[in-house]
């Protein structure tokens, strides 16, 4: 049930971003910050594999620990790129109900990833070893 309460909580704060902010399709920069989202999103995929992607944060009863790829930068760049994908709507229109909402939606994330990694360290033995050389969200800081 926790599982399904952040994910319903990330993908409401995203609808409520997209809703409530426009979209500068005119800023290069801004749209470029979305489109590398985008990116690592779909870096994060490929990496993956269809059959070990999994919305909720309790590993799949099958899966495969990856480290390669994107993995080895990062250890959620999916969260990274849902992130990086909302934050030029929120730098577009930047009043305190966005940013609220970011606030909430990064928040979501960190609660989301803390508790997915509990999961994976028991489910797969060498996750610590993977902790120690990775970085949770952005590659060299966080």
């Amino acid at each position: 049930m926790y599982s399904k309460l952040l994910v319903i909580l990330q993908f409401t704060l995203i609808a409520a971003i997209v809703q409530y902010c426009d979209f500068p399709f005119y800023n290069p920069i801004l749209f470029s910050i979305g489109i590398l989202g985008g990116v690592i999103g779909a870096l994060a995929i490929v990496t993956m594999r269809l059959n070990n992607l999994r919305v909720q944060p309790i590993p799949k009863q099958d899966a495969e620990l990856i480290t390669s790829g994107i993995y080895n930068y990062i250890r959620h760049p999916m969260y990274s790129s849902v992130l990086l994908m909302m934050l030029p709507f929120v730098i577009h229109t930047p009043d305190q109900i966005s940013l609220a909402l970011y606030f909430l939606l990064v928040s979501t994330l960190i609660i989301k990833l803390h508790y997915e990694e509990r999961l994976l360290e028991q489910k797969f033995p060498l996750y610590t070893k993977y902790m120690e050389r990775t970085y949770r969200l952005i590659p060299f800081t966080y």
